[in-house]
């Protein structure tokens, strides 16, 4: 079985993750500014209740849509974790792996606590919470994820070598 791209698509999934939790946000600010021009115009008035409520909605559809996908990415992770041979030796590679990721996870979380914390922008990412506490939790999330991950990897007793 070919392992060999299984730090890359982690690492893809951490930066993608991230670009989402930053950019949803400021997306979702200017829909609200949008919204709110719809609202004040007096010509559109047929389509203004429909694009209000998607404004109210959208922050609770994507905070449980990225739920969801983190949750179900975990998940299946973890299966395809377990169903791979594991040899002892790639535990060592996986610590160093760890480090770089738990690295990379801080420093992402930091970042996202400079952009959310902007006078600016943060009444609009007070709008999604979940993905708020997953980011700001993101160096713990990623420990652990990383260990249901090492724990369904070397589980398997027909795949340690």
């Amino acid at each position: 079985m070919n392992k060999r791209g299984f730090v890359q698509d982690a690492l893809y999934f951490v930066v993608i993750l991230f670009v989402l939790v930053i950019t949803v946000p400021i997306l979702y600010m200017a829909l609200s500014d949008v919204a709110s021009s719809f609202t004040a115009d007096p010509q559109i008035t047929d389509q203004d209740d429909g694009f209000q409520e998607l404004t109210t909605q959208f922050p609770s559809i994507f905070d449980w849509t990225l739920m969801f996908i983190f949750i179900g990415i975990v998940i299946g992770g973890m299966i395809v974790s377990y169903l791979v041979p594991a040899n002892p030796l790639i535990f060592i590679m996986m610590i160093f792996i760890l480090l770089v990721f738990a690295a990379l996870a801080g420093f992402l979380s930091n970042a996202y606590d400079s952009v959310s914390g902007s006078d600016t922008l943060t009444a609009s990412y007070d709008n999604f919470p979940m993905s708020g506490f997953l980011l700001d939790n993101y160096l713990l999330v990623t420990i652990v994820v990383f260990f249901l991950f090492a724990i369904a990897f070397y589980s398997n007793p027909e795949g340690v070598l």
